[in-house]
């Protein structure tokens, strides 16, 4: 499956701020409208087919795709919000693969939620949790099931205070985990677990989500936002 490297997603890096975080920092980011905009905010990347993504178990099982689509909507001042991304031209080996109802090489994740977190406190660091509810996925005669988080992290913007129209991140891993699996609770206190996971018909087994490219997301509509601490 393709996946941001940013989000880009795949999924894939999302923004490292340039704060200096303390021992009673205790909080969660959020995504804010700037200038006066109104929400919803929309982010969006569609590549041309070729970006690379990959799902791995740690048992080597593996699906692979050229080109995703991906959208993020935040409705309101907060860290979460829901996101729709679309794995193009997905195989496992010679076999295409497809969600239900989608063609031959098209997997779906449809209205799965987002959180903006801190992977470190220190130095101080930000990502986005995609959450993903257990999925089936069909490559010809094989069903497959995923399940759990994927944790991007995020480049750019730098600064909390930097008003911006583009969101880029990365999503990386190997041998069936990504780089990035857990995340501060919002009291900074305790680790919170963002693991992927996939049946390939011998029970779930860690899995990795990898975009083989930084992944930018352009806000639509004109719109411009920061992420800072709340």
């Amino acid at each position: 499956m393709k996946h941001f490297k940013a989000i880009g997603v795949a999924l894939m890096a999302l923004f490292v701020l340039g704060i200096a975080a303390t021992s009673a920092f205790a909080t969660l980011p959020d995504v804010s409208i700037a200038l006066g905009g109104a929400y919803p905010l929309h982010l969006n990347f569609a590549d041309n087919g070729e970006t690379a993504t990959k799902l791995e178990s740690t048992a080597g099982s593996t699906l692979t795709g050229k080109g995703f689509l991906l959208l993020l909507l935040a409705k309101e001042l907060s860290s979460l919000g829901t996101y729709n991304t679309l794995f193009l031209n997905v195989v496992m080996g010679t076999k295409k693969c497809n969600t239900a109802g989608d063609k031959a090489g098209e997997v779906l994740l449809p209205e799965n939620e987002y959180h903006v977190v801190f992977p470190s406190l220190s130095p101080l660091t930000l990502g986005i949790a995609f959450l993903v509810k257990e999925t089936e996925i069909t490559c010809e005669t094989l069903k497959l099931k995923v399940k759990g988080c994927a944790l991007a992290n995020i480049t750019d913007p730098k600064t909390a205070t930097e008003e911006a129209t583009l969101a880029t991140g990365e999503l990386t891993g190997s041998k069936g985990k990504n780089t990035l699996t857990e995340y501060d609770n919002a009291e900074g206190t305790a680790k919170v677990k963002c693991i992927l996971e996939t049946n390939f018909g011998t029970g779930f087994l860690q899995s990795d989500e990898v975009v083989g490219e930084a992944v930018h997301l352009l806000v639509l509509e004109s719109k411009m936002f920061t992420i800072s601490p709340i």
